[in-house]
C-alpha cells in the first residue's frame, strides 16, 4: 500500500542484520586482542573491591568487553577499549543481586577516574556513591 514505507522498513532490517553479522566478525577477530589485553591487564585481575554496596571488578578479556558493551549499551566492544593500555575499564555490581550499575573507565597514569556511566551513558541514582567508591579504592585496584 505504501512502498516508500515498506522500502524503508526493510532497508531498515537490512541495515540490523549487517550490523548483527559485523559485530559477530569483529567478535571473531578479537582472538589475537584478548590474548594481548591478557597479558597487559592481568596483574590487575585479582584485585575486587567489595563495598557494602557494590562490587568493582575489573573485566578480565575481550568476551567480557562484549558482555559489558552489549547488555549496558556502550561502545567498550564496538570502540576496542580493550586495545587501550593506558585504561582499565572496571565493571561496578550491586552487591546483593549482582546487576550492573556502572562502567569505568580508569587512567592508569594519571591514576583517575576518567569516565563512570550507567546504562545508555547515563547517570545511575548511586553514580556519586560509586565515584566515591572506585576513587577511594584506585590504589588498591592500581596494586
Amino acid at each position: 500500500e505504501n512502498l516508500v514505507e515498506a522500502h524503508n522498513q526493510h532497508n531498515a532490517q537490512i541495515a540490523k542484520i549487517r550490523a548483527k553479522k559485523e559485530l559477530e566478525k569483529q567478535r571473531l577477530e578479537s582472538i589475537e586482542d584478548n590474548i594481548e589485553y591478557i597479558k597487559s591487564h592481568e596483574k590487575y585481575f585479582k584485585k575486587i573491591i567489595e563495598t557494602d554496596k557494590f562490587i568493582i571488578k575489573h573485566l578480565k578479556n575481550v568476551e567480557e568487553f562484549y558482555e559489558e558493551g552489549t547488555l549496558m549499551h556502550h561502545c567498550l566492544f564496538t570502540q576496542k577499549y580493550y586495545r587501550f593500555k593506558d585504561s582499565l575499564i572496571l565493571s561496578v555490581r550491586e552487591k546483593e543481586n549482582n546487576p550492573r550499575l556502572e562502567t569505568c573507565e580508569i587512567d592508569l597514569k594519571e591514576k583517575k577516574i576518567r569516565q563512570c556511566y550507567g546504562m545508555f551513558d547515563k547517570f545511575t541514582e548511586y553514580h556519586d556513591d560509586i565515584l566515591k567508591a572506585v576513587a577511594k579504592n584506585i590504589p588498591v585496584l592500581l596494586r
